[in-house]
């Protein structure tokens, strides 16, 4: 039983991720980003504030969280050029 509710919380962790995620995206083209708070970003995923503060200590938070992602995301998709040994000039 403990690990079926590990299960569902980890879904629901992962859900509530991308929630978030997509929320400051959307908001990212609505207005910059110093003028988002936390509460847009609670209101527009409809997550409760716990929810949001269980994942992100706040927007700076969540921003580092995205950058750094977006980072991974990229060094991943250059590790096959890397073992290739492309090389490269500009």
């Amino acid at each position: 039983m403990e690990r079926e509710r590990t299960k569902v919380e980890y879904r629901n962790s992962i859900r509530s991720k991308v929630l978030i995620r997509k929320a400051f995206s959307d908001l990212l083209k609505e207005k910059p980003y110093s003028e988002i708070k936390a509460s847009d970003i609670i209101e527009k995923a409809d997550i409760a504030r716990a929810t949001f503060y269980a994942h992100f200590s706040d927007t700076d938070d969540l921003l580092l969280a995205l950058s750094e992602s977006l980072v991974d995301e990229i060094a991943t998709m250059l590790t096959p050029l890397s073992k290739n040994n492309l090389n490269i000039e500009l």
